[in-house]
């Protein structure tokens, strides 16, 4: 018979609760990102549009589409990082602390729900990831041009679909 108690003397590599662990976590999130707004152009964009909007324009920076591009992944990294706390249960009143009879009652609904989460998360790291790839291509300045064409792709469908690579009549061209 088995019990959901601890194994006695069993021991853990990490623990993730510790606040150690948490500083450590934050130490290295600040070091990436000091090097990445340091010596990157896209760190010298930002830091660019922050210093004054409109001089960063006047030196040809495309401000309006790394000002949306960037809400747009701030957006989308928070929902995602929302996902990943429901998924791992750190923003609900579940019921895996209580009774077993209330968990053997939600079981079924539960796995549907993160087999749902886990579908979720995975579209929103697509989307980030498609994001991060039309900043490159601002940074190549070949964002908003589509790549079967090389004309400009309209900017309502950009507005619609920020990491568009193919306009409309292409990406229809493309599926038949």
């Amino acid at each position: 018979m088995t019990t959901n108690a601890p194994v006695s003397g069993s021991a853990t590599l990490i623990n993730y609760d510790s606040t150690g662990f948490k500083v450590a976590c934050t130490v290295v999130v600040l070091v990436i990102g000091f090097i990445a707004f340091r010596y990157t152009k896209f760190g010298t964009y930002l830091k660019a549009i922050g210093a004054g909007e409109k001089a960063a324009m006047f030196s040809g920076i495309r401000t309006d589409r790394m000002k949306f591009l960037m809400y747009v992944l701030a957006g989308a990294r928070e929902s995602y990082n929302k996902v990943m706390r429901r998924l791992m249960n750190q923003d609900t009143n579940d019921v895996d602390d209580t009774s077993p009879t209330y968990k053997a009652l939600e079981e079924g609904s539960l796995t549907q729900s993160k087999e749902q989460l886990v579908e979720m998360a995975a579209r929103h790291q697509k989307f980030i990831q498609g994001l991060e790839a039309a900043l490159i291509r601002i940074d190549n300045k070949t964002y908003g041009i589509d790549r079967m064409t090389g004309e400009l792709i309209p900017k309502e469908r950009l507005r619609a679909v920020p990491h568009a690579t193919l306009s409309v009549a292409s990406k229809n061209a493309r599926k038949q």
